[in-house]
């Protein structure tokens, strides 16, 4: 997740799936940074319009 005032990020484990623990940061530089991975990864993406 990201937003204007903090950001949350949820580890994958080896097998792929999800951890149940999250790590949440509020200051800027973090969400600034959070912004530029979300970014790069954005721009090599392909959108998912059919399952």
């Amino acid at each position: 997740m990201q937003c204007d005032t903090c950001i949350s990020l949820r580890p994958l484990i080896n097998d792929s799936t999800v951890d149940n623990i999250r790590l949440v940061n509020t200051n800027p530089e973090v969400i600034q940074w959070g912004r530029e991975l979300l970014e790069y990864y954005l721009k090599d993406s392909t959108p998912i319009t059919e399952l």
